[in-house]
């Protein structure tokens, strides 16, 4: 069978349209609405189950027993003891998030492989039903809770969940298939509105999580439940909204050539394409590594941001509500970074500056919640919003960066394997975050070590960048 042959890459920087923030949002909304309900269902369902681990803790302790809106209430009427739930639950917060990240590798290489030929659509469709198969079983999770603390049910909710969501890969390769050229300009802006609509899905989540975690409950079955219903609307609403984008491309196309290319670059075939796509552009090559080395670090301090809150030993604590209020404080300050990236950064210094100037401010929001975090609650929410804002700048302009250097027809393939770094660095970040730099009992400085150590490792990764850029473009 004779190869397509690779139309060469045009120079992202060069814009070849006036892109405009206005018309990047016509362009798009209607996947932005879909991105806000899956931000939505996926972030107020982690912000709640961390609660519900928790609440699934047994032990045998001597410590009286506080109950619910207590100060020292211990997230678990299975165990009285608030140091071993919570080092209990972030652990297996840590493990269960392992497993999921190994399951998402495997889910992007697998499904995500046919992103290319078999569409976008069918693949954000399918990560809701997943969502809804996890909400299911984690409601009937919620009837064996009181007699035993197994915990195979909830690792199959979640893993499911994981394995079948290809939404950030399919999502991304839809909106890069609504630009008109591969101007990486344009690009930034599309994705930027793309984030928008994440932000805004994250914080609305988290104010509904704040809703249901300020009730301090002992028992989820209605909240899962009605998650069942809500995941199972959003299903329906993806697939009534969203225009499948690829068969729009083929259309243009001979359907020989169609049939040529879809039968080449499926499967195995479209991982190894996308494996040489990337392997034969070295800044791409340096600019993934950077990318896993900065999500390993930020990743690493937000798993573990919720038990750092509800601590004792520090000096200072919240309740799992207002800790939870952390998930919607970061979104605001994600959204102004969104805003001051699309329509002042991008067009003054381009996307690579952009992302740059964002990986800097996440270092340093790290820090201060490192120095200042464990004596002082506005030490913490300083860096906070810090991170939230560096964020905003950091992640559209890292997947427009990526994006603009390949064809529409090779989106899925690499933003697949991107996808698979990102989850790696997750994986790496929950392993020594949450299974060796976190201590429930740690007090002073030693309390904000993890977060010191993020800080550091987003330095590194945003002096490699700079090194890369100067060196490879």
């Amino acid at each position: 069978m004779s190869e397509i042959r690779l139309i060469p890459k045009l120079n992202p920087e060069q814009p070849t349209t006036s892109p405009t923030f206005t018309a990047a949002f016509f362009k798009t909304y209607k996947l932005i609405i879909i991105t806000f309900c899956f931000s939505l269902v996926n972030w107020t369902e982690a912000d709640i189950v961390g609660a519900y681990m928790r609440s699934t803790i047994h032990c045998n302790s001597t410590i009286p027993y506080y109950p619910p809106h207590s100060g020292n209430w211990s997230g678990s009427n299975y165990c009285t003891s608030k140091h071993i739930v919570l080092q209990q639950a972030t652990k297996l917060t840590g493990q269960i998030t392992i497993v999921n990240r190994i399951l998402s590798i495997v889910s992007v290489l697998v499904i995500g492989s046919y992103i290319d030929s078999i569409g976008r659509k069918p693949l954000i469709v399918l990560s809701f039903v997943g969502y809804f198969v996890c909400c299911s079983l984690l409601y009937l999770h919620t009837w064996t809770t009181s007699t035993t603390s197994s915990t195979s049910l909830l690792f199959a909710a979640t893993a499911i969940a994981a394995a079948l969501s290809s939404f950030p890969v399919a999502s991304k390769a839809m909106a890069a298939d609504m630009t008109s050229s591969r101007d990486e300009k344009e690009r930034g802006l599309v994705f930027t509105w793309l984030a928008l609509g994440r932000g805004c899905g994250t914080l609305v989540g988290f104010v509904g999580g704040y809703f249901v975690l300020r009730m301090d409950l002992t028992n989820y079955q209605t909240v899962w439940a009605i998650f069942s219903i809500l995941c199972l609307v959003v299903l329906c609403l993806s697939q009534y909204l969203l225009v499948e984008t690829l068969e729009t491309k083929k259309n243009t196309k001979d359907m020989e050539e169609i049939e040529e290319q879809s039968e080449s670059t499926s499967g195995c075939s479209a991982i190894l394409k996308g494996f040489q796509l990337i392997r034969n552009d070295a800044f791409m090559m340096s600019f993934i590594m950077v990318c896993f080395i900065a999500t390993t670090g930020f990743f690493g301090s937000i798993l573990i941001s919720s038990s750092f809150l509800i601590g004792k030993s520090k000096g200072w604590f919240y309740s799992q509500a207002v800790a939870s209020l952390a998930g919607v404080f970061m979104p605001i300050a994600s959204l102004f970074g969104y805003v001051v990236s699309g329509t002042l950064c991008i067009r003054k210094i381009g996307t690579k500056g952009t992302c740059m100037i964002g990986l800097l401010i996440i270092g340093s929001g790290e820090m201060v919640i490192g120095f200042f975090g464990p004596s002082s609650p506005i030490g913490f929410w300083i860096g906070w919003e810090l991170v939230g804002f560096g964020l905003g700048c950091f992640a559209p302009t890292q997947n427009a960066i990526i994006s603009a250097r390949f064809q529409d027809g090779d989106q899925g393939k690499v933003l697949s394997l991107m996808m698979v770094f990102i989850s790696f660095g997750v994986a790496t970040g929950a392993s020594v975050w949450n299974l060796v730099l976190y201590d429930s009992s740690a007090v002073g400085l030693a309390a904000g070590i993890p977060f010191f150590w993020s800080g550091a490792v987003i330095f590194v990764a945003a002096v490699l960048y700079a090194v890369f850029w100067k060196m490879l473009l």
